[in-house]
């Protein structure tokens, strides 16, 4: 309610001072997805506590959930950074990888076919950790790498002009 309030207002100092924290990662037009990724969360919550002993129920409807946000975040990339959506965009995909994977892991009896689906989901996590590692990187890297290299040059600058004789 308050940023609907506020929505007009938002690149003011004083609003961004106030409520920059909900909204500072998105486009502009998107500045109410902290709330949705709120929304996801306790929806996430809400359908594990409710299928607790069904499994397969679980399963199912937390994949086509995530399915559906997965295409919410395709379609809108609400995120400023276009490496912010790809990395939400990435992260939903695992989530539903890994559901699937382990729904199949635990329903088979057969460790021929077992094994290899527990080996690619170990696979597919690892990946993507060492992904979202490299995108966060190239994210920080977008987000401050002009002013460390602004910073450095004028460090740079300052030890030569304090070299020069006088």
């Amino acid at each position: 309610a308050v940023l609907l309030w506020y929505r007009r207002q938002l690149d003011t100092s004083d609003v961004r001072m106030k409520i920059g924290y909900l909204y500072n990662d998105y486009r502009p037009d998107h500045f109410y997805w902290e709330f949705v990724k709120t929304f996801q969360k306790i929806i996430l919550i809400t359908l594990v506590t409710i299928f607790y002993d069904k499994y397969k129920e679980k399963s199912l409807t937390l994949i086509i959930f995530l399915g559906i946000y997965w295409l919410l975040v395709r379609k809108i990339r609400p995120f400023a950074q276009e490496t912010f959506n790809d990395l939400d965009s990435n992260v939903t995909l695992v989530y539903i990888a890994t559901l699937y994977l382990s729904f199949y892991v635990r329903d088979n009896d057969e460790d021929i076919l077992r094994i290899p689906a527990l080996a690619l989901l170990w696979g597919i996590n690892i990946i993507f950790i060492l992904n979202m590692g490299y995108l966060l990187i190239k994210a920080y890297k977008e987000l401050f790498g002009e002013r460390v290299i602004n910073c450095l040059q004028s460090i740079s600058q300052r030890l030569t002009n304090s070299r020069e004789p006088v």
